[in-house]
């Protein structure tokens, strides 16, 4: 999960199925930054775009960084597609921002610095680049191991992917871990609010066909399997899940964390 040919397999599928969603918690970060027009904004692990691009329309300036080059590709595609500002976007890593002391009047990482490996320095690098009196807004993802059904359909996914790499929560899923950590890296003011969102699919074979695309460790399982293996542990799966839940329609309810510090 935290190396960039992962989300180089991911970010086709991730740009269509997760970010139209995930749009929502962007406008959610863009509103807690209470952006003006002009300003330099900074977009940490950015991913197909979905905060950059936001934030480009609302008239910011803006960067934007990922490991991934296919990400950047999306995002550069998205740019085109939709004739939006320009946006300077570029392959780089949370850990070592390319840009100078204090260069951005705001900063924002979604759903991201719950991945990176070395999070301590990720988050001083976002401090260092945000400017005196300047703002940094982080979002990452709720408890999912809270949902009733959760520990089922993690069962049923390792019953047929036994090599699956994903164990449950992630970090930085409890809102005041991710106060600690933000104060850690030196950020003053910081308020931590959980928002809700979902995604609502019209059968559970929507569901999984869109996991299949864009949920990083299943897609990293499905190469590892190679199409004709896949192909046979997916039917399985999915008749375990229909047989469980029913074939739908069905609705994933998720919860975001949303971090607004300020740099004194």
């Amino acid at each position: 999960m935290s190396v960039p040919r992962t989300w180089n397999l991911v970010a086709p599928g991730y740009a269509a199925e997760i970010a139209p969603t995930f749009s929502r918690f962007a406008e959610d970060a863009l509103q807690l930054a209470h952006l003006v027009p002009g300003e330099r904004v900074l977009d940490v692990a950015t991913g197909p775009g979905t905060l950059a691009v936001a934030a480009a329309r609302s008239g910011a300036r803006v960067s934007a960084i990922d490991f991934s080059p296919q990400m950047i590709a999306e995002l550069h595609a998205r740019v085109r597609g939709d004739g939006i500002a320009e946006i300077d976007a570029q392959v780089a890593d949370a850990t070592a921002l390319p840009f100078e002391d204090g260069a951005f009047d705001a900063v924002f990482s979604m759903f991201a610095l719950n991945l990176v490996a070395d999070r301590g320095a990720a988050f001083r690098e976002i401090h260092r680049v945000v400017r005196r009196g300047g703002r940094a807004v982080v979002g990452t993802p709720g408890s999912m191991t809270s949902a009733p059904a959760f520990g089922e359909v993690l069962g049923i996914l390792r019953g047929a992917l036994p090599d699956l790499a994903f164990d449950g929560d992630l970090p930085l899923t409890e809102p005041a871990e991710l106060h600690r950590e933000m104060f850690a890296a030196g950020f003053e003011e910081v308020d931590v609010r959980t928002v809700a969102g979902a995604f609502a699919y019209q059968s559970l074979e929507a569901i999984w066909a869109a996991a299949g695309r864009a949920a990083a460790p299943i897609v990293v399982a499905r190469e590892a399997l190679g199409e004709e293996g896949w192909s046979r542990a997916s039917a399985e799966i999915l008749r375990r899940l229909e047989r469980r839940f029913g074939a739908g329609p069905h609705r994933i309810d998720i919860s975001v964390n949303l971090a607004r510090a300020k740099k004194k």
